[in-house]
């Protein structure tokens, strides 16, 4: 039984690869259709999906209760929040998760959007990394009844971003809250 443990504690966190066709992902919060041959992971609350390799390509699909909605900022999201607040505390958490707070980032739209008949954000952002590469990315989320639900993309300027962002809204036009 003990080895059994260690086993599936060893499994947590692995890459899977979508197989043939999109996969539909049903979790607690949300349910979504991933891409054909992309691989995935699920991490804590979130699943990150990847065509390429996560530094090259990634969506991720974050799903937390209103508590625990933003970790780093210690803020909690509500059924009844408006858009501009949920935008604003995302980027807020997003900075926090960086040593250096992301000097780079530049909020290139903020705007309302649905995300599954939820009211809800989109936001578009570029940030530069110490390297020098240039990374877009693409986010909606809403806050629900059940908590927060975030979809985003990130993907270097340079080639992936535009390569792959209409599988990005494809994703995220699957995405469906419980």
């Amino acid at each position: 039984m003990v080895v059994g443990v260690l086993l599936l504690g060893g499994c947590a966190g692995q890459w899977v690869k979508v197989g043939n066709g999109e996969q539909q992902v049903q979790a607690e919060r949300y349910s979504v259709s991933l891409p054909d041959n992309w691989v995935k992971r699920a991490l804590n609350d979130e699943l990150i999906v990847s065509r390429d390799g996560p530094d090259l390509q990634q969506i991720v699909v974050r799903a937390a209760s209103h508590a625990k909605a933003f970790p780093n900022i210690e803020r909690e999201s509500r059924a009844d929040m408006l858009p501009s607040e949920l935008s604003a505390m995302f980027v807020a958490e997003l900075k926090k998760k960086y040593p250096d707070g992301l000097p780079s980032l530049k909020i290139e739209r903020d705007e309302p959007a649905q995300l599954d008949g939820h009211e809800g954000f989109f936001l578009q952002l570029a940030y530069s990394t110490d390297s020098g590469v240039r990374y877009g990315m693409l986010v909606y989320g809403a806050a629900s009844e059940k908590g927060f639900v975030s979809i985003s993309f990130d993907a270097p300027l340079i080639h992936f971003f535009e390569r792959d962002r209409a599988v990005f809204e494809r994703t995220s036009a699957s995405l469906k809250l419980l």
